[in-house]
């Protein structure tokens, strides 16, 4: 990959109130139904787009160790109804597959930009 410009905004660090705000989340909700909305003939499948129920361990695993950091029980709480939700049965959809913190960027509350496609395609 390469950057061939600077885009204005920083990574969001854990508990950073900037990438909290009510602005950032819906900011990155309009990308992602953005993406949904781009048609997806001949379009790759996702990199990461394999039903959840193969990454249980390893998300309990992480869990486990950021206590403190996060709401472990809340978390776990989301994780389980998330685990539980019937599979996508819908036309297949445009997804990034890696919408993390070092992914995006956050200026004043709001998302600038969303970075590394290498994970987006088809789920």
């Amino acid at each position: 990959w390469s950057v061939h410009a600077w885009l204005d905004g920083v990574n969001p660090a854990p508990g950073d109130a900037t990438a909290s705000s009510d602005l950032f989340a819906a900011d990155l909700a309009e990308f992602v139904l953005a993406l949904r909305r781009i048609d997806p003939e001949d379009a790759p499948p996702a990199h990461r787009a394999e039903p959840l129920a193969s990454r249980d361990e390893a998300t309990r695993a992480a869990l486990a160790s950021v206590g403190g950091v996060v709401d472990v029980e809340a978390v776990t709480t989301a994780w389980k109804e998330a685990l539980a939700a019937p599979p996508h049965t819908g036309r297949p959809v445009w997804v990034h597959g890696d919408l993390q913190p070092g992914n995006v960027l956050v200026d004043d509350g709001r998302l600038t930009a969303v970075i590394d496609f290498g994970c987006t395609g088809l789920a």
